[in-house]
């Protein structure tokens, strides 16, 4: 039987195949709504991602892309 990708690894995939995620992508794709706590544990625990946040469009959604090195906070 086959192990199933945790909603983690699958938003870290999507990251370093398409360079950035919305929390519409993960809610289509992986049927995630807490694309945000994802964020924040690939930021902060090991080998601490450096994603980038930015805000887009009148609702202010967040547009999170994978940048090369270290989350800064911990360089």
């Amino acid at each position: 039987m086959a192990k199933q990708m945790s909603k983690k690894a699958k938003v870290l995939m999507y990251l370093q195949t398409y360079g950035s995620i919305t929390p519409k992508d993960a809610y289509e794709l992986f049927q995630s709504m807490r694309l945000g706590a994802l964020i924040h544990d690939l930021r902060h625990k090991e080998p601490y991602y450096n994603i980038e946040s930015k805000l887009e469009g009148k609702s202010n959604h967040a547009r999170y892309t994978l940048k090369p090195g270290v989350y800064p906070d911990y360089e």
